[in-house]
Parts: structure tokens; C-alpha cells; sequence
């Protein structure tokens, strides 16, 4: 009805506790019950540079893109079916963060959620183009040139070598800092652009 929805809620409770409090940004979980869990992981999808993890606590999973959830651990306590369909489509995208524990206990949540830290550069993330998602992630912003636009990248600092695999993107800007790759090293960024939209199994 015009009013804002959980969202941003959920987002101004976070802004507002900064604010007002001593808050540690790298140890933000946030957590649902039911309907809220649903909320919960929909606004993790959205800002996942935000969150070190998310908790969904009983209720239906949303049928949901999961690439936001490749730097953001999830658990999930639900018994529906649902829940499980979410674990599926995490492992088919390589996403190894997702558990779902239904007999999880009280306090095996607060153990899980206290030994979680953000991923502020995460080494691998992946990227399609969404409305309602914003084109910019964590260290990578892509200007899109087809509603089928995914991008896949992987930063290997050992190496020290970027690895960019394109469908349907123009352009394509890294955010690169020390802490990423060795900026005082010979950087290699290597870029393979497909014609065909890339399907879920692209390694």
C-alpha cells in the first residue's frame, strides 16, 4: 500500500543499530521465522555485502536465485520441502556455505552464528542481471547489454590472476584492493565472453 516493505525495515533496523551502537560490520547475521525468513534471505539476495550470514528458522524457502549466497553461509532449519529445493540449487551452483539442520537445537544456532565473519572480498562472485539486484558486487560492477547478462569471476591471489567468464556483458569494472590481489605484483586478468547464456553447470 505504498508503505515500505520488510526490506527496508530490515535495513533501517541495520543503519539505525550502527548508528546507536558499537557495531561490528563483519559479524551482521540476520534471521527469520516463517514468513520473516523468507524476508531475511530476500534481503541478504539484495545486499549481500551487508551480512556474515543468514538464518531461516521453520517455514517456506523461497523459490530464489542463491548466487547472492556464495560469500554468505546460510542455515536453515525448515522442515519443508523447500528448504531441501534451496540446498539442491546452492550445491548446483557451487554455493558450499548452505546447511539445513531441522533438528538444529537453540544453542547450536547461536554457536553458528557466532562463528560467522563477513566475507568482505570473497574470491569467487557471480553476478545476472536482475531488476531488482544492483549491478555492482563486492569488487566487480558489470554494464550489461542483454536480460540474459551472468558474469562468473574468480580472484586467485597466489596466482595472482583474475578470472572473468562473460554472457551478454559490455563492460565490465574491478574494484581491486591489497587485500584481493597483490597490487605491487603483475596482475593477469583473463576474460572468455560466450554467445550462449551460461547454464548453471559453467564451472
Amino acid at each position: 500500500d505504498g508503505r515500505p516493505g520488510g526490506i527496508a525495515c530490515i535495513l533501517t533496523a541495520l543503519r539505525l543499530a550502527t548508528e546507536a551502537f558499537d557495531v561490528d560490520p563483519d559479524r551482521v547475521v540476520i534471521s527469520g521465522t516463517g514468513e520473516s525468513a523468507q524476508t531475511a534471505l530476500e534481503t541478504v539476495r539484495q545486499a549481500r555485502h551487508r551480512f556474515a550470514g543468514v538464518v531461516g528458522l521453520a517455514g517456506e524457502v523461497p523459490e530464489a536465485s542463491v548466487h547472492a549466497f556464495l560469500s554468505v553461509p546460510v542455515l536453515l532449519t525448515s522442515a519443508d520441502p523447500s528448504a531441501e529445493a534451496f540446498l539442491t540449487a546452492c550445491t548446483r551452483e557451487g554455493v558450499e556455505t548452505c546447511a539445513v539442520e531441522p533438528a538444529a537445537s537453540e544453542e547450536h544456532i547461536v554457536e553458528w552464528i557466532l562463528r560467522q565473519r563477513r566475507d568482505r572480498l570473497p574470491r569467487r562472485v557471480l553476478l545476472t542481471l536482475d531488476p531488482t539486484l544492483p549491478k555492482r558486487c563486492n569488487w566487480i560492477h558489470i554494464a550489461p547489454s542483454n536480460p540474459d547478462a551472468v558474469l562468473r569471476a574468480k580472484a586467485d591471489r597466489a596466482a595472482g590472476r583474475i578470472e572473468l567468464l562473460t554472457s551478454g556483458i559490455s563492460f565490465v569494472t574491478l574494484f581491486l584492493t591489497d587485500e584481493l590481489v597483490e597490487l605491487d605484483r603483475p596482475l593477469t586478468v583473463s576474460t572468455t565472453a560466450r554467445i550462449a547464456p551460461l547454464r548453471s553447470d559453467v564451472a
